[in-house]
């Protein structure tokens, strides 16, 4: 076996374990090339394109990051949780 078909192997199986079955996380892995396709026809853009599409990329994780965190503290607190809203 030769050693690029034992990483491709190696990089198809920690797509496939990272992403799991989500269709979501498909759809935004398919949005980023699309993305980074559209900067490039951008004459301007294209030259970094890819570093662009890293940066938004980077500002979804953080705020996906935080929305779950926010989230999962909110839970367990006192902020309406029981209440019936009378």
């Amino acid at each position: 076996m030769g050693f690029f078909s034992l990483l491709a192997t190696w990089v198809l199986i920690g797509i496939w374990h990272g992403f799991g079955t989500s269709s979501v996380v498909w759809g935004i892995y398919f949005a980023g090339f699309t993305l980074a396709t559209l900067i490039g026809y951008i004459p301007e853009l294209s030259g970094s394109a890819l570093l662009l599409v890293a940066f938004v990329g980077i500002a979804i994780a953080l705020n996906d990051f935080q929305t779950r965190v926010a989230m999962k503290q909110n839970a367990g607190s006192a902020n309406g949780g029981d209440e019936d809203g009378i």
